[in-house]
């Protein structure tokens, strides 16, 4: 009964962790033996069930990065932009500020 109980413990480690300690793996493959390939068959597949769900996760994780990339991307695109004009409006007005300033001295002179 309590090897039993242990079975059922390290199945429920497998299904929730995805791995077993290496000690009880060995005492796992010993119990099932051989004889017992439908537990094992059955083991194995909820470890595939289990790396397939995570597997999916892992691609929507993905997605979403890849998303808020994009975005992002736009965003310091559109940033550059405005900072592009903003340096153009910046050069405009220091011309003019220019222009204003040789116009006082040459009016300043022709007083």
């Amino acid at each position: 009964m309590q090897e039993t109980r242990r079975m059922v413990s390290a199945l429920q480690a497998l299904l929730l962790h995805g791995s077993l300690p290496d000690d009880e793996q060995e005492k796992l493959n010993l119990t099932l033996g051989e004889d017992n390939t439908e537990q094992q068959l059955v083991v194995i597949r909820s470890h595939l069930d289990q790396s397939m769900e995570e597997t999916q996760e892992l691609k929507r994780e993905l997605l979403r990065c890849k998303q808020e990339v994009r975005n992002l991307h736009g965003v310091k695109e559109a940033q550059q932009q405005r900072l592009f004009a903003q340096e153009e409006c910046v050069l405009q007005l220091k011309q003019e500020q220019l222009r204003a300033s040789m116009t006082q001295d040459q009016l300043t002179s022709l007083n």
